[in-house]
C-alpha cells in the first residue's frame, strides 16, 4: 500500500488531468486483454469462436442422472472415454471456504475476488470436468438485414430453405439470443441444435451456459448438490437452497453465503458455511462475476466490467432485425434476482416530491416500453433493501448511498470514497509512476474538501492471486461527508485515459479494511 500525509492545496479542483506517460495506450490495452483473459489452447471452441455456437460434430450428452445408460453403455461425457472423468484432486481449505488444487488441468484458485470473470470462454469446470462459460457467446450471424446462401463463422442461427440468416450480437445472453430469434426468423428455421441442449450445454468442444441439470437431481429435496468448481476456487451447486426452492438472496456474481451439503471427493464438510454459487435458469445462469461477501449490489458487479470497450454501462438499443429491436447491455454479466440488468433509481432531498413523482413517471411510453414506478422498500437496517422484486431498493442501498445524493436531513452517506477504474495493475507495477499518481490525487482531490488520508493499495508480486484487496482502486478519506460528496458527484462518470470512473461511498470500516 502507497499512503502519502495529506498535504491540502489552496487551489480549487479543475479538471482531472493526471501526468501521465506516453505508454498509456500500451497500459490500457493490456488491460483489456487481462480482463478479456487468454484461455488455454484445450478451451477453445472449434466452429463459433470463443463462447461457443459452434455447428461442428455434435458432442455426446450424459444420461440424466437415474436414467440408464444409452444402448447399456455408461453415461459419459465428450472426452471422458465413456466413464465419468476424474478431473484432478481438490481440496477444501476451511479457512478460505474455497477449494485448492487442479481440476480438469486447470490450477484452482486461479481468480481473486472481487474480480472480473472472463466474458468469452472457461470460468470454470463440472464436476464431470466438462467446461463452464458464461453467459454469453460470440455471436451469431453477420447483422440484423444480412442472408446468405451458404453458412459462415459465426453461423447463422436459422435456415430457410437454402437461405441462411439471423443475428444475435456477440455479449448477448444465450437464452435471450434465442429467444428473440423465434421473433426475428420465419416460424420454424431457427437451428436449435446451436443453442443448449436438455444438459445446459452444446458445441464442441462441449460446454455449459445454462443450469447443468445432468450433474444432479434438480426434483431432489433439500440443498442441490456440487456441480462443478469455479476458477476462484469457489463450488458451484444446483439451482436450490436446503428448502428445496431457488434461493432469493444470490448476489449478482450468482453466489451467496449458507450452509452447503457435504462433497467428499473435494472434502467439503456438511454444514460448511461458506459463500458459494448457484446455477440459475435466468441470466447470468452460472456466474455473473467472481465474487464474495461484499459483492452485493448490482453496481459492484458493474464497477468490475469498466475496462477496454466490452463494459457494463452502455445500455443501447440492439437492432436485431429490421424490425425487431431489444434494450441490452451488450457484454455485461450482471444482471439482479429477476435476470434484468438494471433498475433506475431516484433519491429526492425533498420526500414531498415522491408522490406526485410516481404519478407523472407511471405510465408514460418510452419507445415500446412504459414506465412503472414505485416507492424502493428499504427496511432502515444494515444490508439495507427488502425483498428484491419490483419496487424494491437495490441491494446495499440506504438512503444517501446513491453518488451525491442526500441522506436522512440532508446528510451524505459517508466520509469515504473509493475511486475505481482509474489505475491499473500495470501502472502500479512501477514504483515511481505509482508515486505520482498518489501524488497527483492527492493533489487534485484536496480541493473537494479536508483530504485526510489517501490508500492505493498496490500489487503484491507477480501474480494477481498475490495481490492484496484493492488493487487498482482508490480510497479517500475526507474530514466530513460534504467534502465526500462533492469528490463523488466531481469524479463519477468522468473520462479518464480512455476509462469512465467510479466513484461511491464506502463505510469508514471498509476505508479502514483497505488502509490496514
Amino acid at each position: 500500500r502507497v499512503e502519502r500525509p495529506s498535504r491540502i492545496p489552496t487551489r480549487a479542483c479543475g479538471e482531472f488531468a493526471m501526468r501521465r506517460r506516453a505508454s498509456l495506450l500500451a497500459i490500457v490495452v493490456a488491460s483489456l486483454l487481462a480482463t478479456a483473459s487468454a484461455q488455454p489452447k484445450r478451451d477453445k471452441p472449434s466452429g463459433g469462436g470463443p463462447g461457443g455456437g459452434g455447428a461442428g460434430d455434435k458432442p455426446s450428452k450424459p444420461n440424466k442422472p437415474g436414467a440408464p445408460p444409452a444402448e447399456g453403455k455408461p453415461p459419459s461425457r465428450p472426452g471422458s472415454g465413456g466413464s465419468p472423468a476424474v478431473g484432478g484432486k481438490l481440496a477444501f481449505d476451511s479457512a478460505t471456504g474455497k477449494l485448492k488444487g487442479t481440476w480438469a488441468g486447470a490450477t484452482i484458485p486461479s481468480y481473486r475476488a472481487p474480480m472480473a470473470a472472463p466474458l468469452l470462454g472457461t470460468v470454470g469446470y463440472g464436476t464431470d470436468s466438462t467446461l463452464i462459460y458464461g453467459p454469453f457467446e460470440a455471436g451469431f450471424g453477420s447483422g440484423p438485414r444480412v442472408t446468405s446462401a451458404s453458412d459462415a463463422r459465426p453461423p447463422y442461427p436459422c435456415k430457410d430453405g437454402s437461405t441462411y440468416s439471423g443475428y444475435c450480437p456477440g455479449g448477448m445472453d444465450v437464452k435471450t439470443c434465442e429467444e428473440t430469434l423465434f421473433k426475428t426468423c420465419a416460424s420454424g428455421t431457427v437451428r436449435t441444435e446451436l443453442f443448449m441442449d436438455e444438459c445446459g450445454g452444446h458445441a464442441n468442444p462441449y460446454h455449459y451456459h445454462m443450469d447443468p441439470v445432468c450433474l444432479y437431481k434438480p426434483d431432489d429435496p433439500g440443498h442441490s448438490g456440487v456441480v462443478g468448481v469455479m476458477l476462484d476456487g469457489r463450488p458451484l451447486y444446483g439451482r436450490h437452497e436446503s428448502t428445496g426452492t431457488a434461493p432469493a438472496d444470490l448476489d449478482p456474481c450468482g453466489g451467496h453465503t449458507g450452509t452447503v451439503p457435504a462433497y467428499d471427493l473435494w472434502g467439503i464438510p456438511e454444514g460448511a458455511k461458506i459463500y458459494h454459487y448457484h446455477a440459475r435458469t435466468k441470466p447470468p445462469f452460472l456466474l455473473g462475476c467472481y465474487g464474495d461477501e461484499t459483492t452485493s449490489s448490482l453496481q459492484h458487479c458493474q464497477r468490475l466490467y469498466q475496462s477496454g470497450t466490452r463494459k457494463c454501462g452502455d445500455n443501447a438499443g440492439v437492432a436485431m432485425s429490421e424490425s425487431v429491436e431489444i434494450e441490452y447491455d451488450l457484454w455485461c454479466p450482471c444482471y439482479d434476482s429477476d435476470g434484468k440488468q438494471a433498475d433506475g433509481f431516484f433519491e429526492y432531498a425533498d420526500a414531498a416530491a415522491e408522490e406526485p413523482a410516481m404519478e407523472g413517471l407511471t405510465g408514460m411510453r418510452l419507445g415500446d416500453k412504459v414506465l412503472n414506478v414505485k416507492r424502493a422498500a428499504y427496511d432502515g437496517g444494515v444490508g439495507g433493501a427488502t425483498g428484491g422484486g419490483v419496487g424494491s431498493a437495490p441491494p446495499g442501498f440506504a438512503p444517501g448511498s446513491l453518488p451525491g445524493a442526500g441522506g436522512v436531513n440532508g446528510e451524505m452517506a459517508s466520509e469515504c470514497v473509493r475511486l475505481t477504474n482509474m489505475v491499473t495493475r500495470d501502472e502500479l507495477t512501477d514504483p515511481t509512476e505509482a508515486r505520482e499518481i498518489l501524488e497527483d490525487t492527492q493533489e487534485e482531490c484536496a480541493g473537494f474538501g479536508e483530504l485526510t488520508r489517501v490508500v492505493m493499495p498496490l500489487p503484491g508480486g507477480k501474480s494477481r492471486l498475490e495481490d492484496p484487496a484493492g488493487v487498482g482502486e482508490v480510497f479517500l478519506l475526507f474530514a466530513n461527508a460534504e467534502g465526500a460528496g462533492r469528490a463523488v458527484r466531481s469524479l463519477n462518470g468522468r473520462k479518464f485515459a480512455d476509462r469512465v470512473v467510479s466513484a461511491g461511498f464506502i463505510t469508514r470500516a471498509e476505508f479502514d479494511k483497505y488502509a490496514a
